[in-house]
């Protein structure tokens, strides 16, 4: 069966087809097999030379992959200085009110010599601040006393809240944000509490870790339910591991909270499963499994089409044509957006004049299935039937063109998953999606981590009520 001729491969001439019919059938057959051939590697070719151009300008390649003649991206300079700009509020540190140690320090003589005496005439506070760890070990002496009635000897219980482990609750709290927050491995843990003076195994980091997934499951589940009450949201996904085996760590986020689930595949079961019950708009990449969603509920990001676009420029001269003219139109879709962030423009002008861009991001796609390289055909195809997709963010404010949020919050996931290769057990997985949820959400609410993982032990020891990941109303 022949081969389809890649661009700018050209069939032989009629002259010498003729020639070739009055050869022997078996210099036909060399002619034909040759000619297979030569196509076959034609077109392997021309992959490889797509291939070439990939990077993470035009892919969803990360810049860690990028080789040294990958140009790294530059922007004009900027008539601002360096530093704090105009207007920037001042980062002053507050004087602590009760400071551990006080130094009086009083001037014995002056600039021209003379001996200073007398009464203070004013008074400076200069605070420096010091840190370091001191491990404070309390010992509880439990006495035994025989009865004389019965006989039986009683050992004095614990005071209440008092753990009945070697480590308080702050211990436990702090390895597990060093492992989630600070993507420290169980090695640097033990290794770093020993250095501040507390001697701790690793099987006892992974007992403490184990502890807080149980302990954070009821907020984690309590946020896992409500999530879907808001009106916008952003999904990403990316590859894990967990037993060896090749799994997915999936994310939903706004701008108060991220939600992280480990699971077993990237199908669009799992998409439906974790998306269940929501109404707003979805805010995702072009990744078909979130194919199911109504179009006029889901926002495409621009972002992503942004890096795909520029893939056509290395697709041969009509790609090119194609690319450089839908490029115009997306350098003016983020122009205007970036004009309506500022407050150079009201979201009313966006929705009025992105009409212009519509119609000629339409009449390009229209023109770009008629080209004959293949992929930049299916590529205009793919995003014309995602039409109504593309433009959710001009006609609801809430709405932004990209989605960078999910893909900023799920970076942490990623970069735990470089230093810790995946997850071990089903354990190891709740412990990872539930630490990385309550570290990304209070740090989007600007809440103390260590506090909250705190509240959660004692309200899973105790029976203290449990605090919640859920925004508060302003």
């Amino acid at each position: 069966m022949s081969q389809a001729v890649p661009e700018g491969h050209f069939s032989a001439p009629s002259a010498i087809e003729a020639d070739l019919a009055r050869a022997p059938e078996s210099i036909q057959a060399l002619v034909h097999a040759l000619t297979e051939k030569v196509l076959s590697q034609g077109l392997e070719i021309a992959r490889l030379r797509e291939g070439q151009g990939i990077n993470s300008s035009n892919s969803s390649k990360p810049p860690s992959s990028d080789g040294p003649e990958v140009p790294k991206p530059t922007r004009p300079p900027s008539d601002r200085k360096q530093g704090g700009q105009p207007g920037h509020p001042k980062n002053e540190h507050p004087l602590v009110e009760h400071p551990d140690k006080v130094v009086d320090l009083h001037p014995e003589k002056c600039e021209c010599g003379a001996t200073l005496c007398g009464e203070d005439s004013g008074l400076e506070l200069h605070q420096v601040h010091g840190t370091g760890t001191v491990v404070v070990t309390v010992e509880y002496r439990r006495h035994s006393r025989v009865c004389p009635k019965c006989g039986k000897t009683t050992k004095a219980p614990l005071p209440e809240g008092v753990p009945s482990g070697n480590y308080d609750l702050s211990v436990i709290a702090t390895n597990a944000q060093k492992a989630g927050e600070f993507q420290m491995s169980r090695r640097d843990v033990v290794e770093e509490m020993g250095q501040n003076g507390l001697a701790i195994s690793g099987a006892t980091v992974c007992k403490h870790n184990e502890i807080t997934a149980a302990a954070l499951e009821k907020p984690y589940n309590e946020l896992a339910e409500n999530v879907f009450s808001v009106p916008v949201l952003h999904a990403d996904e990316t590859s894990w591991r967990e037993k060896w085996r090749r799994g997915w760590m999936w994310l939903t986020a706004t701008g108060d909270f991220s939600l992280y689930l480990i699971a077993d595949s990237r199908s669009s079961s799992v998409a439906r499963k974790l998306l269940e019950g929501f109404t707003g708009i979805l805010c995702t990449d072009r990744y078909s499994g979130y194919a199911w969603v109504d179009a006029a509920h889901r926002q495409l990001c621009w972002a992503h089409i942004l890096r795909n676009t520029k893939r056509l420029l290395g697709w041969g001269e009509e790609s090119a044509r194609i690319g450089e003219a839908l490029l115009r139109q997306i350098g003016r879709l983020f122009r205007w957006d970036r004009w309506v962030r500022e407050g150079l423009r009201d979201h009313a002008w966006l929705h009025k004049n992105i009409h212009a861009i519509k119609r000629a991001v339409r009449r390009i796609l229209e023109d770009g299935m008629r080209c004959p390289h293949a992929k930049t055909a299916r590529f205009c195809e793919t995003l014309l039937k995602s039409f109504p997709s593309l433009w959710i963010f001009a006609d609801d404010s809430r709405v932004d063109p990209t989605n960078n949020l999910a893909e900023r919050q799920l970076r942490r996931g990623v970069m735990l998953r470089k230093t810790s290769l995946g997850t071990q057990s089903d354990e190891g997985s709740r412990f990872t999606e539930r630490i990385l949820t309550v570290v990304e959400t209070l740090k989007q609410q600007g809440r103390n981590v260590h506090e909250f993982i705190v509240a959660c032990l004692r309200a899973y020891f105790y029976g203290e009520p449990y605090p919640s990941l859920l925004p508060v109303a302003a």
